[in-house]
């Protein structure tokens, strides 16, 4: 009887993630307890950027097919599968207001065609997105205020057709697994975190410096629509674009941005970073989309994020991210900051699942960075107490796993290991029996000790990604796998299992 989590095997429904207890080749639900609270992005088995816990399509007829469903203010029209607009300040708008709930987050998606001239925007229970003025695929995030009207495109002088509306609830509470370089997926879990770019996809909003041209919506992004800008250099130096961001000067912020080539003579000099050349570092780009990231030290209370070009040419950009700390997932924004909340997963199994006399806890796992703030635990517990523990976690001495146990306040064991590089994925394992206690680390037994007592029977009776408390030293990190053995496994076993 074990419960086992991920390795390939992957469960999620709604604010839940399935593990499962395989008990002599049959199996049983083991859920976690899921919060977040906010929108998160992940990258998806098929390598795009999506948003986790979307929901079903509230529209109808968003593909215009037929005459119907949509109450056509004037200048608005519907033929030949589109929704044609020559409209001033009037609506082309849904009355289902019934079907939107205030408070929840609503993504929705259009696409612009034949434009002329002017410009739409999304509104959603009369909450008004943000104005595009070109053709392409768009995506916005709207969090409903009422039930009044649901869906609407306004038009502000537009000219022009829409076609292909969806609203989409997206479901806050939902878990994110993650194939970021990753085939078998792993869970992510990280902590709040602010995207402090106001418009992380818009380019042509943020500052352009020394001859620089910018094109949004040009071409298709790493979230398949095309949404993402093309920024052309004519070869005057320092030419880029840039975005001022109040900063706090000592602190370290993370500069993100997906960028792709497209006819640079050498991609190897596109430079991100800071306001000095020392605050940032040349990468080389390539004509796929790839995610580079500098983390740096602001010397000042304003910091001015850019991508910074040479040479004459272009490049697409999409996806920019400013955040204090290392790198985490893409928040998105469209005229505002925006904040991910913490990623929260605990209370899995029961005291049946588990032995408390001996048994093995193991985790194939990577952290988000190095250089961890607090210890990052995966914990195995009596719920509530935090005198009766196992733990398994990244304390905050660089690259250094710890698997310490506490029966009855004292603690009967202490191993450290230093991984070399925690943010590589590691297979590690924790042992316990009484005087028989391992620490396990990628097929080699790295530390041991042979006295101590175990837990009363029936004791242990929680799998946390937390404090045995569940309210604090939360693990932030990528999950591949966790088991619990409810036997002391063989030496033999144990190299197998960690190889």
């Amino acid at each position: 009887m074990a419960v086992k989590l991920g390795n390939g095997n992957w469960a999620v429904k709604e604010d839940k993630l399935l593990a499962y207890n395989d008990n002599s080749g049959l199996f049983f639900n083991k859920e976690f307890d899921f919060s977040r609270g906010t929108s998160a992005t992940y990258v998806a088995k098929d390598g795009l950027i999506k948003t986790a816990g979307i929901q079903p399509n509230i529209v109808n007829n968003g593909d215009f097919a037929t005459d119907s469903d949509w109450t056509k203010g004037s200048g608005w029209s519907i033929s030949g599968g589109k929704a044609v607009g020559s409209a001033t300040g009037a609506s082309l708008y849904q009355a289902d207001g019934a079907n939107y709930t205030s408070g929840k987050l609503y993504k929705v998606t259009f696409e612009v065609l034949d434009y002329v001239s002017g410009s739409v925007r999304p509104e959603v229970t009369n909450v008004a997105g943000s104005y595009v003025s070109s053709n392409g695929v768009f995506i916005q995030y709207i969090t409903a205020t009422s039930s009044s009207i649901g869906a609407e495109l306004k038009g502000s002088t537009f000219t022009g057709s829409i076609d292909n509306v969806t609203v989409q609830e997206i479901q806050a509470d939902t878990p994110r697994i993650d194939f970021t370089n990753d085939t078998k997926g792993h869970l992510l879990l990280e902590p709040i975190r602010t995207n402090l770019f106001v418009y992380s996809q818009a380019f042509s909003t943020w500052q352009k410096i020394n001859n620089i041209v910018v094109t949004d919506n040009f071409t298709t992004s790493p979230d398949g629509t095309q949404n993402s800008s093309k920024l052309t250099f004519d070869g005057t130096t320092n030419g880029r674009v840039e975005k001022p961001v109040p900063t706090t000067i000592g602190n370290q912020y993370t500069f993100s941005v997906w960028l792709k080539n497209d006819n640079l003579a050498d991609p190897t000099q596109v430079w991100i970073g800071n306001s000095q050349f020392v605050q940032g570092e040349y990468v080389t780009i390539t004509n796929e989309w790839q995610r580079f990231t500098t983390t740096q030290t602001a010397d000042g209370t304003t910091e001015y994020p850019r991508v910074n070009v040479n040479q004459v040419g272009s490049i697409f950009a999409w996806g920019a991210q400013f955040e204090e700390g290392y790198p985490t997932s893409y928040i998105p924004t469209t005229g505002a900051t925006s904040t991910r909340n913490a990623d929260v997963c605990n209370n899995s199994g029961s005291a049946q699942d588990f032995n408390s006399e001996e048994g093995v806890l193991y985790a194939e796992i990577a952290s988000l960075t190095s250089d961890v703030s607090s210890d990052n635990r995966i914990v195995l517990a009596k719920s509530g107490d935090t005198n009766n523990v196992i733990r398994l976690y990244y304390n905050t001495t660089t690259n250094t796993i710890e698997y310490k146990i506490r029966v009855a306040s004292s603690n009967v064991c202490d191993l450290t290991y230093d991984l070399g590089d925690s943010t590589e994925f590691h297979k590690i394992c924790g042992k316990w029996k009484q005087n028989d206690f391992a620490l396990w680390v990628d097929g080699v037994e790295v530390a041991t000790d042979t006295g101590g007592a175990v837990f009363p029977a029936n004791t242990l009776n929680t799998l946390n990604f937390s404090n045995a408390n569940a309210s604090g030293d939360f693990f932030y990190g990528k999950v591949r796998n966790v088991q619990v053995f409810t036997e002391a496994l063989t030496d033999e076993q144990l190299e197998k299992l960690t190889s």
